[in-house]
This record gives C-alpha cells, sequence and structure tokens, in this order.
C-alpha cells in the first residue's frame, strides 16, 4: 500500500518532480516512424544475398527489419546538457 501511494503521488496534478524541473530545457519528441513498411518475401538465399547486394546493406540470418537508405545508428550516450551561464 505504501508503494502504491508512492506511485500515485508521481502522478496527480502536482507532482513532485514540477518543482525540480524548474529551469530544465523544453523536450520535444521527434517522429523517427518509417513513413511506410513493406515485407519482402525471398524463394531462396540466393535472392536474399542478390537482394542485399542490389541495397548494398548486409542481411543476417536473424534480421526482421532494415530501413532504405541505410539508417545512422542514433546513441544518446554522448549526449549531455551543459549549463553554459
Amino acid at each position: 500500500m505504501k508503494d502504491e501511494a508512492k506511485s500515485q503521488s508521481l502522478f496527480d496534478d502536482s507532482p513532485l518532480w514540477k518543482q525540480h524541473w524548474v529551469g530544465m530545457p523544453e523536450f520535444v519528441m521527434e517522429d523517427h516512424s518509417p513513413q511506410r513498411s513493406l515485407i519482402i518475401h525471398f524463394r531462396c538465399e540466393e535472392d536474399v544475398l542478390s537482394f542485399s547486394k542490389l541495397i548494398d546493406q548486409p542481411i543476417s540470418l536473424k534480421q526482421k527489419s532494415l530501413w532504405h537508405p541505410k539508417a545512422e545508428n542514433r546513441t544518446i550516450a554522448d549526449k549531455v546538457y551543459v549549463d553554459e551561464s
């Protein structure tokens, strides 16, 4: 019951985080979802290899999807907020 009360206090009209959020930068989540998706079926491994060469991207046995053109890996590990004042 104590944990439930703590959880509810985080999501009520005046959550505790608001007092610590003053002056923090605004965050806007960009939409990175695909514009269109397509399922492609291959008759044999030779066809997979041919398609892989055509799009200039490797296709592994366990791979379920890919981006075309090839997407850059996006990482947040090298990003930090800095107070320049």
